[in-house]
């Protein structure tokens, strides 16, 4: 009589322990987002200016808007096609090198171009293979993850897009002189940090994943799901936000260097590159977000640590910004605890009150009330 057992997840390699793994996809995103950094940023800007000075706002929005497009394409198509990938390499390492070599190869390619449609072309197919290369990345972790971490790995990737946006403006400015260098650079970084990730961890086929799902499934079937998600009203409002807040964040970035080039008087010694730099990192540290509670309570624990906030609690605009300029706003504390993660909610008994263990945010956590000092009820 024969025993079956479950399978275990094939995840040996050189650097498979979830320490290695957490550190390299930090290098790889950092990489990548020092591309998006450093080329919408310095690199970019620079060269359409040097194309044609007179109308380069014009042009860089052609550009960028363009490649935009280009990229909210590509990325969910990426994704699909590592999904559907079955190789003795794996599913994701195939894409995650190809779209960095590909990278290289256009953004090379795009320091030497001469003319407006031209650049127009190669940073259109610079940015699909970056997102093919994002697309692949990101399915690392639920693939390799166990679910209880992937909050922890999803807040690392989060640090290493700023860092990378930093790192690549940083990088870009030293290369205003020689813009095609600039591009090669950050090129090789991508492709070093593909190459590494690569060689020293293994990618386990689609059945023996941490996280095994049902895979292989119809493209059509795949299109049909995506679709179905903007039906619920939640996944709308976050999809939309998010796609403003990019929006916002590239069209500040992009125009930021002409900006401090053509309408700010920065101080004598400071180049505008290295001002749009100091103007990243700052705006990288500080956050201030106003969440409205009156209608539900809001868990942004993600957040915590990185960001100041703001509870309106339902009140007008106009008394949230008189409490946070004359400095009398109220106060409030949780009236319950806050686990640290979904199974400690799940394995709550629903009688007994505070029973967490070792809460991320324990019961009265936060700021008493101005006028009496002591905790809101």
């Amino acid at each position: 009589m024969s025993t079956l057992t479950p399978a275990v997840p094939d995840l040996a390699g050189p650097c498979s322990s979830p320490r290695w793994l957490l550190w390299l996809l930090l290098i790889a995103n950092t990489a990548l987002f020092a591309i998006y950094g450093g080329v919408i940023g310095v690199l970019l800007p620079l060269q359409v200016e040097r194309i044609d000075a007179a109308n380069k706002v014009m042009l860089l929005g052609l550009v960028t808007g363009v490649s935009a497009v280009i990229a909210t394409l590509f990325n969910p198509l990426g994704g699909a096609l590592s999904d559907r990938t079955r190789s003795r390499f794996g599913r994701r390492h195939p894409w995650l090198l190809g779209g960095a070599a590909l990278a290289m190869v256009f953004l090379v390619s795009l320091g030497l171009s001469p003319t407006v449609p031209l650049l127009i072309v190669l940073w259109c197919l610079a940015q699909a293979a970056t997102n093919v290369f994002q697309a692949a990345l990101t399915a690392v972790a639920p693939d390799r993850v166990p679910r209880e971490r992937q909050g922890r790995v999803s807040a690392v990737l989060g640090a290493a897009g700023t860092l990378g946006l930093v790192t690549g403006i940083v990088v870009a400015g030293r290369f205003t002189e020689a813009l095609s260098t600039g591009y090669a650079v950050l090129g090789t970084l991508l492709l070093a940090a593909a190459l590494l990730f690569v060689t020293l961890t293994h990618d386990p086929q689609p059945d023996t994943t941490v996280n095994s799902a049902a895979g292989g499934q119809p493209a059509r079937r795949q299109l049909r799901s995506l679709l179905s998600s903007f039906a619920v009203a939640d996944f709308r409002w976050v999809f939309l936000s998010r796609a403003l807040m990019m929006l916002g964040y590239f069209m500040v970035t992009g125009y930021l260097l002409y900006l401090l080039q053509d309408h700010i008087d920065l101080p004598k010694g400071l180049a505008a590159t290295d001002g749009v730099a100091i103007l990243a990192a700052a705006s990288s540290g500080a956050m201030i977000i106003a969440v409205s509670i009156s209608e539900r309570p809001a868990i942004l624990t993600g957040l915590a640590g990185h960001a100041q906030f703001v509870g309106d609690f339902g009140a007008t605009d106009r008394a949230v910004l008189d409490a946070v300029l004359d400095g009398n706003g109220g106060g409030a504390t949780l009236p319950f605890e806050l686990p640290r993660t979904p199974e400690r909610v799940d394995n709550g008994r629903e009688e007994v009150p505070r029973d967490a263990g070792d809460p991320l945010f324990a019961y009265g956590h936060g700021h008493p009330t101005p006028e009496s000092g002591t905790a809101a009820p």
